[in-house]
């Protein structure tokens, strides 16, 4: 049985933060030169992300909670994943300066990623005044921390050799029922505390034999 991807205690912390103005996502932009064969399209920069996701499985998974929020949630494949619903015109129908991309991305910013899917995105912005592009990538702190997050845009968006197959390990990973996760998360709570409570008992009887 495979084992479950459940959400760290840290970054379930940092999920519950979001509220309000908070947000827990962090942004990277990519700002490119022009095309040498003309413009970056988007159907183009889909193709070459969705060929590479599999080398970060996160990014074809969602947050299933548990029942109760008896435990962390799970990440379990999205079943109704598509590269067009995280790699998106971001255009403003105008060229764009350094100033006016400052305004998107900082609008951007303060946008939500939605719980329902995987916590990333990518908006194509331009044209630049260079006929360049600028990629604006959000990804979600709980998905990714800083060092994976620059990995991600290393190896997925601006990596330019041919990707592998998908492995077979990248098989899809479901939700359990809702039964089934309460129980899991029940379980995983319990041997959670137990094992704290252990950890303390061991190190009180350490203190005493001193």
């Amino acid at each position: 049985m495979r084992r479950l991807d459940r959400l760290s205690d840290e970054d379930a912390r940092i999920l519950r933060l979001e509220a309000g103005a908070i947000r827990g996502h962090t942004c990277k932009v990519v700002v490119t030169g022009p095309a040498p064969n003309g413009e970056l399209r988007l159907s183009g920069l889909r193709s070459h992300v969705a060929a590479r996701l599999d080398r970060f499985p996160r990014l074809r998974r969602r947050l299933a909670p548990t029942p109760l929020r008896v435990a962390n949630p799970i990440w379990v494949d999205d079943p109704a994943f598509e590269v067009g619903r995280h790699v998106v015109d971001g255009s403003v129908g105008q060229t764009v300066d350094a100033r006016r991309l400052r305004h998107v991305v900082a609008g951007l910013m303060t946008q939500r990623l939605e719980r329902d899917r995987p916590l990333w995105r990518i908006d194509l912005v331009g044209p630049l005044e260079d006929g360049g592009v600028a990629l604006v990538v959000r990804l979600h702190h709980c998905l990714a921390d800083g060092m994976t997050a620059m990995r991600i845009v290393s190896e997925v968006i601006l990596d330019g050799d041919p990707p592998e197959a998908r492995p077979a390990e990248s098989a899809f990973v479901g939700a359990p029922g809702a039964s089934a996760l309460f129980a899991i998360g029940a379980r995983d709570r319990i041997g959670g505390a137990a094992a704290v409570a252990w950890r303390g008992a061991r190190m009180a009887a350490s203190r005493d034999a001193w």
